[in-house]
């Protein structure tokens, strides 16, 4: 496995920072467990060996942009992050009693707001779409809002609603 990772921040005012990033990762994974049982269920676990090493990878891009007044900043602020990333996985399936290869992408990313209106109190919302990273197909989305009460450096205590939804 290996996984890289670039990132460059700048400040375009004095309230006001940027960071920007790419990452990579790559790795070999094994067959899903979907695949095992298949083979299990036609027979076949003894004529048929599915292969370990097969190749992943993911890719990423993200931005983030935080605002937070000098006069004000403990009592207001506002960030905004978004990230996309594309995953392309080598997977095998079982098809008329043989394993046929086949190479799969998905594309998923979310975005994320949070804004601070008092010394202790920020509420947030985030937006999910992706794509599951064993069908091209299937999709999934989400979207939560997010109240957290920070009653000391140490301590956060977070409310989170959370609706899923799966094609």
């Amino acid at each position: 496995t290996w996984t890289e990772r670039l990132a460059a921040s700048f400040n375009p005012t004095a309230n006001a920072t940027i960071a920007t990033g790419l990452t990579a990762a790559g790795g070999q994974t094994g067959p899903s467990e979907t695949l095992l049982d298949d083979i299990d269920t036609a027979g076949l676990g003894g004529t048929l060996a599915p292969d370990d090493r097969l190749p992943s990878k993911v890719a990423g891009a993200d931005i983030t942009w935080k605002w937070k007044p000098l006069q004000h900043n403990t009592e207001r602020s506002f960030t905004w992050q978004t990230e996309v990333l594309r995953s392309r996985r080598e997977v095998q399936t079982l098809a008329g009693g043989a394993l046929v290869s086949e190479s799969i992408a998905s594309l998923g990313g979310y975005t994320y707001v949070e804004a601070q209106w008092r010394k202790r109190f920020k509420y947030g919302l985030r937006f999910d779409l992706t794509g599951a990273p064993d069908s091209e197909d299937a999709r999934l989305w989400a979207v939560a809002g997010v109240l957290r009460w920070i009653p000391s450096e140490f301590q956060e205590i977070r409310f989170q609603v959370r609706h899923t939804r799966l094609n």
